[in-house]
């Protein structure tokens, strides 16, 4: 007796599927349902939906290939957060194995789990008491996004959602998961906060005026304004302008003027920084006005 094509199809399409019976669970009745988060749709031989006798069949022998896909999806989920979507491909069956897969539409963009949906479908390798026959298989793929706060881990071939919390906390926070940061082999934790800028420094310092060996700009390059910080604590708060010869050596001196800085020792220890530096040489001296500002102070007008 003669077996039509289109038996013959169908057999071959269920001889792909009964190639990965590794994968399934000891459960019948869970084998007949998609992963928690891969649900294969719309399964069609030749542009035709499965017949009635044979999709109890199909959905118990397509458990391997959903586990293979539910694995590619885990892998990805894992590292990109939110990733969902459908993949809607075509097969070309023959020669009792998958030679081509090609992807008609998709509405996701990660093209990993692309690629690794083909190379799933590509390892098949049918038993040699499968047909030979050649034949177009249909179908869509639907990956649902990981809640927030649960990675996927795969173990013995079945993926399951595993909460941060389990896989070593707190380096894995609910936070991390839902940036795709976390995985269930490595916990990474979100890179640190940049550190705070640093305080503004409390004494700044105008050249209000100079002449001689220095201008106004190569004088207030010069004089290095590390050395005053020291001399501005907390409760000294004023504007203290000072008069400054520079000699052609390089010697500074000093003498304060009246203004509102009212801490002598604050004072005192402005003068000494500055007379304590040094500055390059000059072929004149310099006598020039500087104002001195510790705090949040404004210059009177």
């Amino acid at each position: 007796m003669t077996v039509s094509s289109t038996p013959r199809r169908w057999f071959l399409l269920l001889a792909v599927f009964a190639a990965l019976t590794p994968w399934r669970t000891a459960s019948r009745a869970r084998a007949q349902v998609p992963t928690d988060h891969v649900a294969l749709r719309d399964l069609t031989v030749e542009d035709r939906p499965p017949p009635n006798y044979l999709r109890d069949s199909l959905d118990d022998h397509t458990t391997g290939v959903m586990h293979g896909f539910d694995r590619c999806f885990s892998e990805r989920a894992t590292t990109v957060a939110g990733l969902s979507g459908e993949l809607r491909l075509r097969l070309w069956v023959s020669a009792r194995q998958v030679i081509r897969v090609t992807p008609e539409a998709q509405t996701y963009e990660d093209a990993e789990l692309t690629a690794c949906v083909k190379r799933v479908l590509l390892a098949f390798r049918l038993p040699p008491s499968a047909p030979s026959a050649g034949a177009t298989v249909r179908f869509r793929l639907a990956f649902s996004a990981l809640a927030a706060g649960v990675v996927r881990r795969c173990d013995a071939g079945e993926c399951l959602d595993v909460p941060c919390g389990e896989l070593g906390a707190p380096c894995c926070p609910a936070d991390a998961c839902a940036m795709g940061l976390c995985s269930a082999g490595t916990c990474s934790e979100p890179p640190p906060p940049p550190p705070p800028p640093p305080p503004p420094p409390r004494v700044t310092m105008v050249v209000v005026r100079a002449r001689g060996g220095f201008d106004p700009v190569a004088l207030d390059a010069a004089i290095d304004r590390a050395p005053l910080e020291a001399c501005a604590p907390a409760d000294a708060v004023g504007l203290l302008p000072l008069n400054l010869t520079v000699t052609r050596a390089g010697a500074v001196r000093t003498t304060a003027l009246r203004g509102t800085l009212r801490n002598p020792a604050a004072v005192r220890c402005l003068r000494a920084a500055l007379a304590a530096q040094t500055l390059p040489a000059a072929s004149r001296t310099t006598y020039a006005r500087v104002e001195l500002r510790v705090g949040d102070v404004v210059r009177p007008e």
